[in-house]
């Protein structure tokens, strides 16, 4: 929890009697007196900028809850699919609001208040409603005379919140983008992921110190001292970094991947003599586990029905780690997972250290004025030395991720960041390689062969059959209502659409897509295939948001028809290719012909 801003707390709170009898609050700041509520009428005043700022189906973030007038303005007014997150600036206010009946009695889920001081609190919940459709239909309103008296306090919890929604859009966007890629994926992955090692059986296995490599421009300083540290650390590549360090002669103990789409592919093009063990997540690019030489070892970033199913498929749960923006994320928690010792971060400049985006050698590696000119939003965050570091909100939201992992699971005594020109990781003290070197890794230990040793001993036989017969069948019982539907839902925008729309037989249509909806998602219960895809079209649909306040009853009602004609002709064409997967892996082993 953050500490309240020290001028907020110097303020002297009065509490008067307005002249219709309610409670108001008068603040004494620097000499000057304000009302946090009307001298007159506070809860005619609540419901008034509640009908300022309200729109139908909107998550309103309102800064300013005071003594609660607002929570009842808001609730009559409230729709099924609004949220309102009130947050208070001022702890004796909120103090004072807690323990009244106001708040005790309210009792509406939709409504929600919190203490500008509980940053994570506040991050954990918008990051939920972001995640449920709110990221692309959402507003913030600060409550009247706030900004008179904490304009600056209020000023910088603005910029938090634009900062939390853009650093969930960057997530957003690649979800969106990529999901079904990585559904694929999976499947096709389904073979490989069968023999390999389950990385259930690397969990508290030393307690050795580890270094998690990453492909920031700082690598090249570290590049000297990991040739003699691979002997007593654990040196974990993360992701592409890969390239640059085989480039160098430095060989990594494993190499962590989950990247799905076909550019991780190109990094893995590039070192095709590779035989370190590769840690890997079922979704990343089919094409890397059909070539790569070296042993495998299989995990799970995800933790929901569809993975369940996938395990059960092979026979063994592979394990888990917690999945970010970067595989250096998830290389912090299997590090985390693997080892007791202490873990730093090297190459994890989280910005464009020296003018760059990567390590030199780098695939990617391009000039900070390549991303000017290409129109990135910039931003600067305090680096390790001291110095301002520029960096963007994608870089920024592996960050947050960072400081969000370690403070949940308590790591600050034993992670640290050895990238000296890198951003500032908040709760990840500052360490210099070398110093870690000397403090934590004075011991040789042989990891390259305890890690063979588990590989070889745990490395599951191949089942006979994967047995995806009833998910091929119940997928393809699920192709006739979804077929109706897209047609029903293309009559229906014809209909819509149309100068004299037939209200009658546009109740009919709505009535039959009505039931056929109810029918898929009825069987989506009994198939966790046809439950993925359907969850993942319908978000992508959510984040389109092609409605706007502006419009008309008519205009919206076209835009929704459109949606749902996008929506069951994007989910056929899912299960149809879904279908065909099934089919190859399970009669012919894979789609490269390779019997299983």
């Amino acid at each position: 929890m953050r500490e309240a801003n020290p001028a907020l707390r110097s303020q002297e709170l009065a509490y008067e009697t307005a002249r219709n009898g309610e409670t108001t609050v008068k603040v004494i700041r620097n000499g000057r007196a304000y009302y946090i509520h009307s001298p007159y009428d506070p809860a005619r005043e609540a419901q008034r900028f509640a009908e300022v700022i309200h729109r139908p189906g909107f998550l309103h973030i309102v800064i300013g809850a005071g003594l609660g007038y607002l929570l009842p303005a808001l609730r009559v007014r409230a729709t099924e699919d609004d949220r309102f997150v009130l947050i208070e600036p001022m702890a004796e206010l909120y103090a004072r609001l807690r323990a009244s009946n106001v708040l005790k009695n309210h009792g509406d889920e939709r409504i929600k208040v919190f203490q500008a001081s509980q940053r994570n609190e506040l991050q954990r919940y918008l990051g939920q409603l972001f995640h449920n459709g709110y990221l692309s239909r959402f507003r913030v309103d600060v409550a009247p005379n706030y900004r008179q008296i904490a304009g600056d306090e209020i000023a910088e919890l603005e910029r938090w919140l634009l900062e939390l929604a853009r650093i969930h859009q960057v997530g957003f966007n690649t979800l969106i983008s990529f999901s079904l890629q990585w559904h694929y994926n999976y499947l096709l992955n389904m073979r490989h992921a069968a023999r390999s090692t389950p990385f259930n059986e690397f969990k508290a296995r030393w307690d050795v110190p580890a270094i998690i490599l990453a492909a920031g421009p700082s690598l090249a300083h570290a590049l000297p001292e990991l040739h003699w540290l691979r002997e007593r650390a654990l040196l974990i590549a993360a992701g592409s970094a890969i390239t640059t360090l085989v480039r160098y002669g430095v060989r990594p103990h494993l190499v962590v991947s989950v990247d799905g789409m076909p550019a991780n592919h190109a990094h893995f093009q590039r070192v095709p003599d590779l035989d370190v063990p590769l840690f890997y997540s079922p979704m990343i690019y089919y094409k890397i586990l059909r070539q790569y030489r070296g042993p495998k070892v299989v995990f799970q970033v995800e933790q929901t029905p569809f993975q369940k199913w996938y395990n059960e498929k092979l026979g063994f749960d592979p394990g888990f780690a917690h999945t970010g923006p970067s595989v250096a994320n998830v290389a912090l928690d299997l590090a985390r997972q693997m080892t007791s010792g202490p873990i730093t971060l090297v190459g994890q400049d989280l910005g464009y250290t020296g003018g760059y985006s990567h390590a030199p050698d780098h695939p990617h590696r391009r000039a900070l004025d390549a991303f000017v000119q290409g129109g990135r939003k910039l931003i600067e965050v305090e680096a390790n030395d001291g110095s301002m570091l520029t960096t963007d909100y994608v870089y920024l939201s592996m960050k947050r991720w960072f400081e969000s992992f370690v403070a949940v699971h308590q790591l600050g005594d034993r992670v640290y960041n050895s990238t000296a020109q890198g951003a500032k990781i908040e709760g990840v003290p500052f360490i210099p390689l070398s110093e870690f070197a000397e403090r934590y890794a004075d011991q040789k230990v042989d990891l390259d062969r305890e890690i063979k040793e588990v590989i070889q001993k745990h490395r599951p036989p191949m089942p006979p059959k994967l047995g995806l017969d009833e998910e091929y069948a119940l997928l393809h019982a699920a192709s006739v209502p979804i077929r109706k539907a897209r047609k029903a839902a293309r009559e229906l925008h014809d209909l819509i659409k149309s100068e004299r729309p037939d209200v009658k037989q546009v109740q009919k249509v709505v009535r039959r897509l009505d039931r056929l909806d109810a029918e898929i998602r009825s069987r989506t219960e009994l198939d966790e295939l046809l439950g993925y895809l359907v969850s993942v079209l319908h978000e992508r649909i959510q984040a389109a948001n092609i409605e706007s306040d502006s419009d008309d009853a008519s205009v919206r009602d076209e835009k929704i028809a459109q949606k749902n004609v996008r929506f069951y002709t994007d989910l056929y064409r899912a299960v149809r290719t879904t279908r065909l997967l099934l089919y190859f892996i399970s009669r012919r082993g894979d789609c490269d012909g390779t019997r299983t």
